[in-house]
């Protein structure tokens, strides 16, 4: 990629361009901290931010374009982190979908992000955030679980998630 993109905890986001050395261009991308910068291909990248959105960028020439938001990201417990987000990526297979998991607490969510349409507009997902529950259908609550990190295996598709109590939990 020529690009490189970093989040600051203002919200910002800046673009670095390889070829310049430099950063050529800045913006407010998130009204909190962004968590998580994500390569979603060689001109695309996704911004995850404690204001529990997450949203799709795309670079034209040095010039950033927004193709779309995820609303409604989790947000119990000590909130997301970065390494409590995972982005699914199919990099041999760019026609699939890129899949964002993202933990806090005992909550989470899943979803699709959003990908470029030919009408130029920027699309909006809203997603609702699901709890955990054990292996005979018990619902977890925020003291029987905290995560701390995920792990996506893409060729399983199984969600691993690291826990404060020390567990691994295997999420299909």
């Amino acid at each position: 990629s020529l690009y490189i993109s970093v989040g600051g905890a203002n919200g910002h986001l800046w673009l670095l361009d390889r070829r310049v050395g430099g950063f050529v261009n800045t913006w407010t991308a998130h009204e909190d901290a962004v968590l998580r910068v994500f390569p979603c291909g060689s001109e695309k990248f996704a911004s995850v931010s404690s204001d529990r959105s997450a949203q799709v960028w795309s670079v034209r020439g040095g010039e950033v374009v927004r193709h779309g938001r995820v609303r409604g990201l989790p947000d119990s417990g000590p909130g997301m982190c970065a390494s409590s987000l995972a982005l699914q990526l199919f990099p041999h297979a760019p026609k699939q979908p890129r899949v964002l998991y993202a933990l806090a607490g005992h909550k989470a969510s899943v979803c699709i992000l959003p990908e470029h349409r030919k009408d130029d507009e920027a699309r909006e997902v809203r997603v609702e955030r699901s709890n955990f529950f054990t292996d005979v259908g018990e619902k977890l609550t925020r003291h029987r679980m905290n995560s701390l990190a995920a792990l996506v295996l893409p060729l399983r598709r199984l969600l691993i998630a690291g826990c404060e109590d020390g567990a691994l939990r295997v999420c299909t």
